[in-house]
């Protein structure tokens, strides 16, 4: 076998193998975060925040946080994918319509968002961490770098 052959031979089969190895993100890839969580802060705030998969492109989640029998915050999130891109939408009623967030890392157990043009949060992350479901919020507020940090467990 000439030179050329070999090359051409041996680079198909490199573009074969690569092309054939990177699987497109799907809704599938989210699954770890169905069901339903429950976190506490130490100032003895519960979050509840329930995930379930609607269609092929679409996860829906309802967030809420209550002290005692009192709901102090609700929100209905989604996350969409819209044309080649996932977005977690947040619609939550101080705001005037959905807050976009572009999904800028995917990886199995771990997800984040942004959106810098947002007040606070600019960051969500979602990650698995063994049986714990880790969400921090990040971004600048009232122009001081802030954090907000809260463990999950399953329930359901």
């Amino acid at each position: 076998m000439n030179f050329r052959k070999i090359v051409f031979v041996s680079l198909s089969a490199f573009l074969l193998f690569a092309c054939g190895s990177d699987k497109a993100p799907s809704m599938d890839d989210f699954s770890w975060l169905i069901g339903k969580w429950i976190g506490k802060s130490s100032d003895n705030t519960v979050f509840h925040e329930r995930w379930y998969s609607e269609s092929e492109k679409i996860m829906i989640g309802i967030g809420r946080a209550t002290v005692g029998t009192d709901t102090i915050f609700a929100e209905t999130l989604k996350i969409e994918k819209i044309e080649n891109s996932f977005y977690y939408i947040a619609t939550v009623p101080a705001n005037d319509g959905p807050v976009l967030f572009k999904a800028i890392e995917m990886v199995d157990g771990k997800l984040i968002f942004e959106n810098k043009e947002h007040d606070f949060p600019q960051v969500i992350k979602y990650e698995m961490e063994e049986n714990v479901l880790h969400v921090t919020l990040e971004g600048k507020h009232e122009g001081q770098n802030a954090r907000e940090e809260i463990y999950y467990q399953r329930t359901k």
